[in-house]
């Protein structure tokens, strides 16, 4: 995964991770990252109405969008 995240440039404007990651990786560290959840589910939904009332004389008009 390392050599990957190199390979794609992930660590050119950070040496110094790169340098930290993979002394963890020749010293031994395995993270089994199928235990780890990598994505926590967050969510949002918004919703923006506008209703009026046009009253042109004798004639009143409702609009919404």
């Amino acid at each position: 995964k390392l050599q990957l995240e190199h390979d794609a440039g992930y660590y050119n404007n950070n040496v110094s991770l790169y340098q930290s990651r993979l002394y963890q990786v020749n010293k031994g560290v395995n993270t089994n990252w199928l235990e780890i959840p990598t994505r926590t589910g967050v969510g949002s939904k918004h919703t923006l109405s506008l209703e009026g009332i046009m009253i042109t004389g004798d004639s009143v008009n409702r609009f919404g969008a």
